[in-house]
């Protein structure tokens, strides 16, 4: 998925270990750009982004295995620009655009296709980080649909409540993961819109 310069597209590639080249697999049965795309269990989820009509509002399974593309049920709030995670069996994603800036958090299951909404965010953001580290949700960074300005905080849920933190370089649309118990953000923009860099911060849980 993505954007490309004459639109959405629905291309899958893959880098396997040790190649110099990308694979062509599969492609999604749908086109949409500023998607989410997760592994749960071995399978890709993609959930959410845009074509040029709006909201991409159902979900896509990818079987590695079986090479095919499966929907899933439709999502409660089709959006954009999601901060997407991984929490145990779950697909979840937080925030986003619809195209108003949302605070809703919403995770499904791919296995039974059930959608279940989580505690919705105090500060509504888009192109935010989110993860699971240790015991907490962590939504971090992004920006309103507006881009106006920066979400600059890292959003906790721990023992059933939120707080908020200042993030020590505040950005938005960054590539992230954990690495060594550590979430690690990179690239993405440090004011609102477009604002490109190549710097990394890091934060533990």
């Amino acid at each position: 998925g993505g954007f490309t310069p004459t639109g959405a597209t629905n291309r899958l590639f893959v880098l396997g270990s040790g190649a110099t080249s990308w694979r062509e697999l599969a492609p999604m049965r749908r086109r949409r750009g500023a998607l989410s795309l997760l592994s749960v269990d071995g399978r890709l989820v993609a959930v959410g982004g845009r074509d040029g009509a709006g909201q991409i509002a159902v979900p896509e399974l990818y079987d590695p295995h079986a090479g095919v593309w499966t929907d899933l049920p439709a999502m409660p709030a089709p959006r954009n620009h999601t901060g997407g995670y991984v929490d145990g069996p779950l697909a979840c994603v937080a925030g986003g655009r619809t195209p108003q800036t949302s605070a809703a958090i919403d995770c499904v299951n791919p296995t039974t296709g059930v959608w279940t909404p989580r505690a919705s965010l105090p500060l509504a953001t888009s192109g935010a980080a989110a993860t699971v580290l240790g015991q907490a949700i962590l939504v971090v960074g992004g920006e309103p649909a507006q881009e106006t300005n920066l979400v600059g905080v890292i959003q906790t849920y721990a023992s059933r409540r939120w707080t908020n933190e200042p993030m020590l370089v505040p950005r938005h649309g960054t590539a992230f993961a954990i690495s060594r118990g550590r979430l690690w953000l990179c690239g993405g923009a440090v004011a609102p819109g477009f604002a490109a860099v190549a710097t990394c911060t890091s934060l533990a849980g």
